[in-house]
């Protein structure tokens, strides 16, 4: 019954563990990073743009890109918010508040 459970899970994470996938990874952290520091693009933009490119991945590289994507851009519209006073996402409206002034 263990068995049932924990080798479909060491096997998940031996997918999510390999080198391609972690480095597919960073990359869309650094895209969205990039991409969510510029006013008026975000995430959905990125996602959006970059799609094609996940056809020629595998399923599991072309996820961790988007979830890269996705989580740096949250992150990176901080950058436009506390510099310039111009939030890059709505999540982003507080830290303009309190990061600009500062």
């Amino acid at each position: 019954m263990i068995d049932t459970f924990f080798t479909p899970l060491a096997a998940g994470f031996a997918s999510i563990a390999n080198f391609w996938t972690l480095l597919y990874v960073c990359f869309g952290v650094v895209v969205g990073y990039a991409v969510g520091a510029i006013p008026g693009l975000g995430k959905g933009t990125a996602t959006a743009v970059l799609i094609p490119v996940t056809f020629y991945l595998e399923p599991v590289s072309a996820i961790g890109l988007l979830i890269g994507i996705a989580k740096g851009s949250t992150a990176g519209s901080a950058i436009s918010a506390i510099l310039m006073n111009t939030p890059g996402e709505p999540s982003s409206a507080a830290t303009a508040f309190d990061g600009y002034p500062l």
